[in-house]
């Protein structure tokens, strides 16, 4: 039996009718469930004629269903080629779409796989995968396998595939917008009752938003409402990875939320993917991705060449000590900083950085570039207390400590710093402790300035950043995690450094 073949560029034009032809797999998703039984994976296709049709160029998406994800298509390549017939030509979201299930009876799709290059030994014309036992190969056939691996590595499937509309690197993905991205799945916490989630990472900082700022109220399906109960900022599990290789001191692990069913398969850690269709939302101030049911998928990513790049980029990054991209260069625009340090000649770690030293339990200053995200006490007249009251040793009668608490954070994440005795002194220039209670000119005066490190005010992207010196040190060295402490030091506010006291003393 002779079967007749169209172009890409020709199928999309018979709509509601069956077709058959080659064409080079550029993405082929992982299986997931559908609402019903089945399962379906997204193919995307192009072949000489889609180069020709600009809105083809990215290829053309192929929708696969079948009752199980093994008798899916299962790409070991993009660019390999595959043989398609009895798929039918639909029109979606006014494009062209390719829609087929396998082994329905007789009247589904049937397909082969072919690699794009052929392998050696002998085994050029034998498929890597067909969905039925057995299928018409013919000498035609075999000669036009060979055409089109010619024709195929002469265009380059990279090229071919174009470049994707809705790709964005996680600095650019904003909440409420469904988006593509190449990343790096760094880590994954399965220790939810109800969700699972995955880390990825493209050594890009997520754009960062005040504590107050939350997008759950704007969604409106019930699918993502459920979920938002047990929504709360996530942090990359740095207890449980801490001597594990391939952690990145530097960019942004975003959190992807997925859904806690045994049909979605996740990708493993360490792989590189391309994620399609995530949507983002900001929970408590964080920027997270999550995995819809049935628009998101992914795909393994196996352009080495790229995937270099990125890490090309993130050892570069490392050399320039440049930890935290929405933040102003400290060595250029200093001035912008609301906080300096007077160790200005160490490299700047990031909080990532701080929290995987935490295991040697070893006390040392690190120098961080950072953002306030909160503080307490909240009452600003509950700053300050007696030295004495807390256990200063030699403490001048009736001399006053500053005692307060700041959750910072970077790209990498957050930590909790102690602002106290002289250091908080130094930290408030110009504004010594004393009784707040009694001067509530000075308490006023705290608040506003806290409100200013928070960014009331402030109009650029990222809000405003301090540099701060941090001293860790361990009251139980055996047990580091539990009893790591971090306290400002050398480090000095520049909104207050002009300032006169105006109580003339402490």
């Amino acid at each position: 039996m002779a079967y007749s073949y169209l172009e890409l560029s020709q199928a999309v034009e018979r709509v509601g009718q069956l077709v058959n032809l080659w064409a080079a797999v550029l993405e082929c998703s992982v299986p997931r469930p559908t609402r019903g039984t089945d399962m379906v994976c997204n193919l995307t296709l192009v072949d000489p004629s889609t180069q020709d049709r600009p809105e083809l160029a990215a290829g053309v998406e192929m929708l696969c269903f079948a009752a199980s994800p093994e008798e899916l298509p299962h790409l070991q390549r993009p660019g390999d080629i595959i043989r398609l017939h009895r798929v039918k030509v639909n029109h979606f979201n006014e494009k062209p779409q390719l829609v087929g299930k396998v082994g329905a009876r007789g009247a589904g799709f049937a397909y082969c796989l072919f690699h794009g290059i052929a392998p050696a030994g002998g085994a050029a014309d034998l498929p890597y995968q067909s969905s039925h036992y057995h299928y018409h190969f013919d000498a035609r056939e075999a000669e036009l396998l060979v055409k089109l691996r010619e024709c195929f590595a002469e265009l380059n499937c990279t090229r071919m595939g174009g470049s994707s509309q809705y790709l964005r690197r996680i600095c650019d993905v904003r909440p409420g917008v469904f988006f593509d991205c190449l990343c790096r799945v760094v880590a994954a916490d399965d220790s939810g009752g109800t969700l699972r989630l995955l880390f990825i990472w493209d050594d890009t900082d997520a754009l960062p938003f005040p504590a107050t700022y939350d997008t759950r109220e704007q969604e409106e399906t019930a699918d993502l409402q459920r979920q938002h109960q047990h929504l709360r900022t996530f942090a990359l599990p740095l207890q449980d990875l801490t001597g594990l290789p391939g952690i990145p001191l530097v960019g942004t692990a975003l959190p992807v939320v997925f859904p806690k069913s045994g049909r979605v398969e996740q990708p493993p850690v360490g792989s590189w993917i391309k994620m399609r269709n995530l949507g983002a939302r900001v929970v408590n101030g964080q920027l997270q991705a999550f995995y819809h049911r049935q628009k998101s998928r992914w795909t393994p990513w196996q352009d080495e060449a790229r995937q270099a790049e990125l890490e090309g980029e993130y050892r570069q990054r490392l050399a320039a000590n440049h930890t935290a991209g929405w933040a102003p260069d400290p060595r250029a625009a200093g001035g912008e900083l609301l906080a300096l340090c007077r160790h200005r000649d160490r490299p700047i770690s990031t909080v990532r950085q701080v929290l995987l030293d935490t295991p040697a339990a070893t006390p040392r200053c690190y120098r961080l570039l950072v953002r306030l995200v909160d503080y307490q006490p909240r009452d600003p007249a509950e700053m300050c207390h007696p030295a004495a009251a807390c256990g200063l040793p030699g403490a001048a009668s009736g001399s006053w400590v500053y005692t307060l608490k700041l959750l910072v954070e970077d790209a990498t994440g957050q930590l909790d710093v102690i602002v106290f005795g002289a250091d908080g002194n130094a930290f408030f220039a110009g504004l010594p402790a004393r009784d707040l209670h009694a001067d509530p000119a000075a308490a006023g005066e705290l608040q506003r300035c806290m409100q200013c490190l928070l960014g009331q005010g402030c109009q650029r992207d990222g809000g405003p950043w301090m540099e701060l010196s941090i001293r860790a040190y361990f009251t139980d060295p055996a047990h580091p995690w539990q009893s790591r402490q971090y306290r400002v030091c050398d480090t000095s506010l520049t909104l207050l450094q002009q300032r006169a006291d105006p109580a003339g003393g402490g």
